[in-house]
C-alpha cells in the first residue's frame, strides 16, 4: 500500500470510530437492575424491550431471572442472544409506586448513575425523578411507567473518558498532516476550477436559497387559503401572520451560513496549511448547506400537496412506517398519477424563477439585509407567543414537524376544551333495546353450551376472504360462514389489544384516556372484589357452572395487567396456558411458531372437561413483525407475509374445530371469533396498528359459529365489542344486561358508534348514517368521510358542513368523551 492510500486510512478510521460510537449499536450480555420498594412483593411482571434497529415489539422483549432480599430485588435480564442492541426498554414492576434505584449493572459492571440522569441518557414515561441523600427515587405516577436506556451506553460503562474530544482532535491532526503532505487541497480545487468556476458555484447556491425562500412562502400562503376555506379552520390574526416564521427563520439560519462561509472564504489566503485546513471546511459546509436547501425546497412544496390532502403535514407515524416498508405501493401511485407531473413542472418553474431573480437580489442587498433582520425580530416574538397558536397545523413547520420527537401516546385530552362541556342532557347510547321479532328465535338457541372466543391477533376485516378479499387467506373460516351469524360492521373503539380485550370482557366501551382497565383492574379487585367479579363476562358465566381457560401465544398472556385482571374475574375455577413458553429459549424458533401449537393444548384441556366450560384463545402471528411457518404466498412483501400469518391463523381454526368434532364437543359449542383490532399495511403512509382511526385499522371480521343450530345469516348492525357480552348471554340463554353491552340483535346498520385513540396524539370519532368523523384536539383539524361514496376515506369533505355543524360534531364527541369517564369513575373504579 502506497503511503498516499495509507495516510487516507488513518483519516476515515478514526471517522468511523467516532461515528460508530456515536451511533453504532452496543453488545451487551447482562444487564441487571437491583431495586428497593416498600413493599415485599413478587416482581416477575417486570419486562424488558429490546430495540435492534426497527423499534421495541413483543419478539424483543425478555423475561427476568431475579433473586430477593428483604425489600431489595434484583432483576437479570440475560441478553447475550442479541448481537446488536440500540436501546433497552424496561418497564417497572407492578409492585409499588416507589421504587429506590440501588444499581445498575452492565456485563457485571456497575453504571455511574449520577452520569445516567444527569446527561440524559434516559427516557422516562409515567414517572417522576427524585434525589434524596445522594439516593435516587423513582415515583410511577400513571398507569404505564417505563425507562428507555438510550445510546450510547458504552460511555455509561466507562464512566464517560471524553472519547468525543479525543477523536476530533486526533482527526484534525491526522488532517493536517495529510494535506501538508501531499498538498491535496490546492489539487482538488484547481480540478473542480476545470468544470465549474467560483462564480457559478456562488450564484447557485444562493439561487438554492432563493428557491427555498419561495417554496416556504408559496406552501405556506397555500396552506393557509386550504385552512380557512377549505377545512374552515378559524384563523386568528397572529397564526396568519406566524405562520410563516418558523420556516423563515430556518432560511435566515441557512442564508446566514452561507453569507459567512463566503465572506470568510474572500479573506482567506492559501499561503498556509491552517487557512487551506479552514477553506475545506468551509468548502464542506457550503456543500452540505446547498443539499439541504434543495431537499428542504422540494420538500416544502410536496408539503403543501400534502396538506391539501390530509389536513396535516407529514407526522412522526408516517417515518416509522416508513422505517418498516419500502414504501412501493406510494411510490408507484406517486408515478401514475398526472398531479406529479404538474408538481415536478412547478418545481422547475419555480428553480427557474429563482435564478432569475438573483441579479435583483444582488441588486438590492441592503433591502434584503434588513427584511433578515426583521424576520430575525419576528422569530423573538415566536418564541414568546408561540403557545396560543401552535396547536393550529398550519403553523408548524414541515421539517420541524419530521424531525419532532413526538410523545408516544398522550395521556388525556387538554382539559380546557370538555371543562365547560355539560353531560347532563347527553343521552346516552347505552340503552337496551327491544329485539326484533325476527331475531327473537336467537335466545337461548345456545343453552347451556360451551362458549369458546377465539382471538386473531391483529386481523383486519379487509384481508379476508370471507369478506371479498382476493386471496384465500382463510378458506376454512370461509367454510364455518356457512353455519354462522357473519357480521359485516364490527368495529373496535380503539385499535389496541388490551382495549378491545377489556371492553369485550366487561361490557364497556375502553378508557379513552392512556392505559386500560386491565391495568388497574388488579388493584380495584381488592377493593370492590364482589362487584367487579359479578359485573364481567366470566363472571356472570361462573353462576352458571361453567369452568374458565384462557391460552394464549402472546408473550405474558399480552401484557399490560390482563393476567391478573384474568385470573381475578375466573378465580379458582380458570386455567391459563401460556404454550409458547414452552420455546423460551429458542428465540428464533419462537417467533416463528405455529398456532395450533395453541389450539392443540386448549384440546387437551378440553379433553379432561365434563363440565360446560368458556375459553378464550388468542392468536399472535399477524402482529408485527408477521412471522409465520407458512409460506401460501411466495412474494417478501409486507402484505405476503400478513397473508401467511392468516393462513396460519386459519389452520389453526381449522385444527380446533377438528379437535372438539373428534371429542364429540362440537355440536354443543358455540364458537365467537373475532379480530382485537384491524392492521395498516403501507396504507396512507400507516403502518401497524393503533395510530389513527382509519377503516382499516378499526374493521374487524367477527363471527359466530355453530353447525347445530346456526345458518349462514349475514348482519348489518353497527356494533363494537363492548356489545358482544350482551349478545352472548341471549344466545346462552342467560338473562342479564351488563354495564354498556347492548344485544347486537336490537341495533341497526345506521347506529351511532363512538370512538377514541391515544396514540401519536388524541382522536375522538364518531360513526353516524354512512360519515365518518374524526377529531383531533391538539392540532383542531377534523376529517368527515362518506363511507359509501369514499369506503377508502381518501376524500376529506369536511368542507362541506357548515361552522356550525362541524362545532357540534366536534362537541358531541367531546361529550361522549366525558361522560365515559364518568361513566367508569362511578360503574368500574368507585362503584
Amino acid at each position: 500500500m502506497s503511503k498516499k492510500y495509507f495516510f487516507h486510512l488513518l483519516w476515515v478510521l478514526p471517522l468511523y470510530w467516532y461515528l460508530h460510537m456515536l451511533y453504532g449499536y452496543t453488545s451487551i450480555s447482562d444487564l441487571e437492575i437491583t431495586l428497593s420498594t416498600k413493599n415485599n412483593t413478587f416482581v416477575a411482571l417486570s419486562k424488558l424491550y429490546i430495540d435492534s434497529g426497527d423499534g421495541f415489539n413483543e419478539e424483543e422483549s425478555i423475561e427476568n431471572a431475579y433473586h430477593q432480599q428483604n425489600n431489595n430485588f434484583s432483576i437479570l435480564f440475560h441478553l447475550d442472544t442479541y448481537k446488536h442492541i440500540k436501546r433497552i426498554r424496561f418497564d417497572l414492576p407492578d409492585v409499588s409506586n416507589e421504587f429506590i434505584i440501588k444499581e445498575v449493572k452492565i456485563d457485571q459492571k456497575p453504571i455511574n448513575l449520577d452520569l445516567l440522569f444527569k446527561q440524559k441518557k434516559i427516557k422516562m414515561s409515567d414517572i417522576t425523578l427524585s434525589k434524596i441523600n445522594h439516593v435516587y427515587h423513582l415515583h410511577t405516577t400513571k398507569n404505564d411507567p417505563y425507562i428507555i436506556l438510550i445510546p450510547n451506553l458504552r460511555k455509561l460503562l466507562k464512566g464517560d473518558p471524553n472519547k468525543t474530544i479525543i477523536l476530533i482532535i486526533l482527526s484534525i491532526l491526522l488532517a493536517i498532516l495529510l494535506f501538508s503532505k501531499f498538498n491535496l487541497f490546492q489539487a482538488t480545487k484547481q480540478k473542480i476550477n476545470t468544470f465549474v468556476s467560483p462564480i457559478f458555484i456562488k450564484n447557485f447556491i444562493y439561487t438554492l436559497l432563493i428557491y427555498f425562500v419561495i417554496s416556504i412562502f408559496l406552501t405556506k400562503t397555500f396552506v393557509t387559503l386550504l385552512s380557512i376555506f377549505y377545512y374552515k379552520h378559524p384563523l386568528s390574526f397572529a397564526n396568519s401572520i406566524f405562520t410563516y416564521v418558523t420556516d423563515l427563520f430556518i432560511a435566515l439560519i441557512l442564508g446566514s451560513i452561507v453569507f459567512l462561509s463566503f465572506y470568510l472564504l474572500s479573506k482567506l489566503n492559501n499561503k498556509n496549511l491552517l487557512s487551506e485546513l479552514v477553506q475545506i471546511i468551509f468548502y464542506i459546509i457550503l456543500f452540505l448547506v446547498s443539499l439541504l436547501l434543495l431537499l428542504f425546497s422540494f420538500y416544502y412544496l410536496l408539503s403543501g400537496y400534502i396538506y391539501m390532502e390530509w389536513g396535516a403535514f407529514l407526522e412522526p407515524a408516517h417515518i416509522h412506517a416508513f422505517k418498516h416498508h419500502s414504501g412501493n405501493d406510494e411510490i408507484i401511485a406517486f408515478i401514475f398519477n398526472i398531479k406529479t407531473y404538474i408538481f415536478i413542472g412547478i418545481t422547475i418553474a419555480l428553480f427557474y424563477l429563482s435564478h432569475r431573480l438573483l441579479p435583483y437580489v444582488y441588486a438590492n442587498k441592503k433591502s434584503f439585509f434588513m427584511l433578515s433582520f426583521f424576520m430575525m425580530f419576528l422569530s423573538l416574538f415566536y418564541f414568546k407567543f408561540k403557545s396560543s397558536f401552535q396547536k393550529n397545523p398550519i403553523t408548524h413547520s414541515p421539517i420541524v414537524m419530521l424531525t419532532k420527537d413526538k410523545i408516544e401516546k398522550t395521556s388525556q385530552i387538554n382539559k380546557t376544551l370538555t371543562k365547560n362541556i355539560s353531560i347532563q342532557n347527553f343521552t346516552p347510547i347505552e340503552k337496551q333495546k327491544n329485539i326484533p321479532k325476527k331475531y327473537t328465535p336467537y335466545h337461548g338457541i345456545a343453552k347451556e353450551m360451551n362458549l369458546i372466543i377465539y382471538i386473531m391477533e391483529s386481523t383486519r376485516k379487509k384481508s379476508l376472504s370471507l369478506y371479498g378479499y382476493k386471496r384465500k387467506t382463510m378458506p376454512f373460516l370461509e367454510q364455518m360462514s356457512k353455519h354462522a351469524l357473519v357480521f359485516h360492521h364490527a368495529t373496535v373503539n380503539q385499535p389496541r389489544s388490551m382495549k378491545t380485550m377489556g371492553s369485550l370482557m366487561l361490557g364497556t366501551y375502553p378508557d379513552p384516556r392512556t392505559g386500560g382497565i386491565t391495568w388497574k383492574y388488579h388493584t380495584l379487585y381488592k377493593k370492590y372484589h364482589n362487584h367487579l367479579k359479578n359485573n364481567t363476562l366470566f363472571g356472570r358465566l361462573s353462576k352458571h357452572q361453567y369452568k374458565f381457560y384462557f391460552g394464549t401465544m402472546q408473550k405474558d398472556f399480552g401484557g399490560e395487567g390482563f393476567k391478573s385482571f384474568m385470573q381475578d374475574i375466573g378465580g379458582e375455577a380458570i386455567t391459563l396456558e401460556d404454550p409458547q413458553t414452552l420455546y423460551k429459549h429458542n428465540r428464533k424458533h419462537r417467533e416463528f411458531l405455529d398456532e395450533r401449537i395453541l389450539t392443540d393444548n386448549f384440546l387437551q384441556w378440553t379433553a379432561t372437561q365434563n363440565n360446560k366450560f368458556a375459553a378464550i384463545l388468542w392468536t399472535k402471528s399477524a402482529h408485527i413483525p408477521y412471522n409465520s411457518p407458512i409460506h401460501t404466498f411466495k412474494g417478501n412483501t409486507i402484505k405476503d407475509k400478513y397473508d401467511n400469518c392468516l393462513v396460519n391463523i386459519d389452520n389453526a381454526l381449522k385444527n380446533l374445530v377438528e379437535g372438539l368434532k373428534k371429542q364429540h364437543k362440537l355440536d354443543n359449542t358455540l364458537i365467537l371469533i373475532l379480530g382485537d383490532h384491524g392492521e395498516a399495511l403501507n396504507e396512507k403512509m400507516d403502518f401497524g396498528h393503533g395510530n389513527y382511526l382509519y377503516e382499516y385499522s378499526i374493521k374487524i371480521p367477527c363471527l359466530i359459529y355453530n353447525k347445530k343450530v346456526l345458518n349462514h345469516v349475514d348482519m348489518y348492525q353497527r356494533f363494537q365489542p363492548k356489545d358482544l357480552s350482551a349478545t352472548l348471554f341471549y344466545m346462552l340463554g342467560i338473562d342479564t344486561n351488563m354495564n354498556q353491552s347492548i344485544n347486537i340483535f336490537s341495533k341497526t346498520p345506521k347506529d351511532k358508534i363512538y370512538m377514541s385513540n391515544i396514540y401519536q396524539d388524541f382522536k375522538l370519532g364518531l360513526l353516524f348514517d354512512q360519515f365518518k368523523f374524526v377529531y383531533r384536539p391538539e392540532y383542531n383539524i377534523s376529517y368527515l368521510f362518506d363511507l359509501n361514496k369514499d369506503p377508502d376515506e381518501n376524500l376529506n369533505i369536511i368542507n362541506q358542513l357548515s361552522n356550525k355543524e362541524i362545532k357540534r360534531l366536534k362537541h358531541e364527541t367531546l361529550q361522549w368523551y366525558k361522560y365515559q369517564i364518568d361513566y367508569l369513575n362511578h360503574h368500574i373504579y368507585n362503584p
